[in-house]
């Protein structure tokens, strides 16, 4: 992306540039931000580490038997992969993938609440912290990416219209 970035900056400040360079170089800064998009974050074993954690954290029994003891089991699977030394990059995304779809689809258990009992000691207008009291960092990054990126192409876009207002007024 900072290559072709770097190579249509270069066209739009060249004065001899064509529309047809000009138009090449957006369409293959268009293509590396494409690519950008679509490249997966790599999961590393200190992800899986967090994901487990995340996991062990849940009170599983709110939750019923069968979503439960899937979770246990992928978290089973999930340190197996941590203590694999010989483990993959698909092994380790495929097991972080598969706890994280355990735990997003735990089914509650209504048998197993008490009808009018609520939790008041939760206040639900806190921000979740993490356990050493800084606060959780969830975003990503891969929208700051995108955001500079069409700010720059908006930019060149800019630059090209000035350009040919010029070379129109000669």
């Amino acid at each position: 992306l900072v290559e072709k970035l770097n190579a249509a900056k270069a066209i739009v400040i060249d004065e001899k540039s064509t529309q047809e360079s000009i138009a090449t170089a957006l369409k293959e800064l268009q293509g590396a931000l494409d690519q950008l998009e679509k490249k997966q974050a790599t999961i590393t074993k200190d992800g899986i580490n967090k994901k487990i954690a995340e996991a062990e954290n849940i009170d599983i029994s709110k939750y019923t038997g069968n979503s439960a003891s899937l979770l246990a089991e992928r978290i089973r699977g999930a340190r197996s992969v941590i203590g694999d030394v010989n483990a993959t990059e698909e092994s380790i995304t495929e097991d972080y993938n598969n706890l994280e779809d355990s735990i997003s689809n735990l089914e509650k258990d209504e048998n197993k609440e008490v009808p009018g009992k609520t939790d008041s000691s939760k206040d639900n207008n806190e921000t979740e912290t993490a356990t050493n009291g800084d606060k959780v960092k969830s975003g990503n990054k891969t929208k700051n990416i995108v955001l500079l990126s069409g700010a720059v192409l908006l930019s060149l876009g800019g630059l090209v219209i000035i350009r040919k207002r010029r070379v129109a007024n000669k």
